[in-house]
């Protein structure tokens, strides 16, 4: 695991409520509809990169997905999604790991990510996660994914970050077919926007 990372975003985690962090959503509507847009039935394997303190989980739960993963590289970010979770938390796969080194141990039909691959900036960083997603999405899976768009600003949590136009982002995978994509504002805590833009691709090779 890149040590930097992980204890980057552990000290977010810890000092930032997920109610305050940029990237919170009651109800992360993109997600939603993007994996609504894959046509998968809610037994398909899901996985959430990234995951940290997001709704995605209690959202795709409530909607009778089964077969639930969640990865982040900072410990503490799963403490709040645990609690709030409760007794449904024991039906969730939770690992910790950094998605550029982490052995899921399984293929999955849906691989969602919502904002970590405009943080790898680096050319090589960016062919390993792609070396990644072909690891685990299987023959027929999805992936999902949303990134700065061109307008955004070029930091998000102290970091830089890698923005995207829509083909830009659709032709960093290859072996995959572009299903959908759209553009998206996200509305912050305090009220600011970043744009966002986001593909489903299915795996084709």
């Amino acid at each position: 695991m890149t040590v930097a990372r992980a204890e980057h975003w552990e000290s977010v985690h810890r000092e930032t409520a997920p109610t305050e962090a940029g990237w919170w959503e009651d109800e992360p509507r993109l997600s939603l509809d993007l994996i609504a847009a894959t046509g998968a039935t809610p037994d398909t394997p899901l996985l959430d990169v990234g995951a940290g303190a997001s709704m995605l989980v209690d959202n795709v739960l409530e909607r009778g997905w089964s077969d639930v993963t969640v990865l982040d590289v900072a410990p503490s970010a799963f403490a709040n999604a645990r609690a709030r979770l409760g007794a449904r938390a024991e039906g969730v796969t939770w690992v910790v790991g950094d998605v550029l080194e982490v052995d899921l141990g399984r293929t999955l039909g849906i691989w969602h990510d919502r904002a970590v691959f405009h943080f790898l900036v680096d050319d090589g960083d960016r062919a390993r996660y792609v070396e990644q997603v072909r690891r685990f999405v299987r023959a027929d899976g999805f992936l999902t994914v949303a990134t700065f768009g061109p307008d955004a600003p070029d930091q998000c949590s102290g970091l830089p970050v890698r923005r995207h136009d829509l083909d830009a982002l659709a032709q960093s995978f290859t072996g995959f077919e572009l299903v959908t994509s759209r553009t998206y504002d996200h509305v912050g805590p305090t009220g600011y926007v970043l744009p966002y833009v986001a593909v489903v691709l299915q795996r084709t090779g």
